[in-house]
């Protein structure tokens, strides 16, 4: 009997202790949340602005289509991340954003939703005397016990500030 419970507790410490390198221990991705809000522009004219908007605030845009009243975006830095046990750089953060305008009575309805979340690393060491780098990408979806969404919540909040706002 104290043999087994000695094997499962030196189990249960093997696990915690190859999972403490997860940052948030989290070993499978959850559902990125959205942020909604109104406007009381016509479709047209809310595309057309948010357009605007978002260029104006660095966003490179992938794709416009203002009659189905989408708005995709390129890859944005949001955050970085710095701390204990993290490349000397850091971790960047980075994410695209789907703007969906939906038509809804005399203004419309504004869904931002992030995705293709990603984590950005730069590593730089000596080697036998030469300078190497290394670069390398972690997207959220492979590894989500990387991630801090706080971060990405407080950065769809801006957005959706920045985007609502009556002008």
């Amino acid at each position: 009997m104290t043999v087994r419970c000695g094997v499962v507790v030196g189990l249960l410490v093997a696990v915690l202790c190859g999972a403490s390198g997860c940052y948030h221990m989290r070993l499978l991705p959850v559902p990125l949340e959205s942020a909604d809000f109104k406007a009381t522009q016509p479709m047209g004219r809310a595309v057309a602005e948010f357009e605007k908007r978002l260029l104006q605030d660095g966003f490179l845009l992938e794709a416009v289509d203002a009659g189905g009243g989408v708005i995709l975006t390129g890859y944005r830095f949001f955050y970085n991340d710095t701390g204990f046990g993290q490349p000397a750089g850091g971790r960047d953060y980075y994410y695209r954003l789907k703007v969906n305008v939906t038509p809804e009575g005399q203004g419309v309805t504004v869904r931002l939703t992030p995705f293709d979340l990603e984590l950005r690393t730069f590593y730089v060491y000596d080697h036998e005397g030469r300078l190497d780098t290394l670069k390398k990408r972690y997207p959220y979806e492979v590894y989500p016990g990387m991630f801090e969404l706080e971060y990405l919540k407080k950065e769809l909040q801006r957005v959706k500030a920045l985007l609502a706002a009556e002008r």
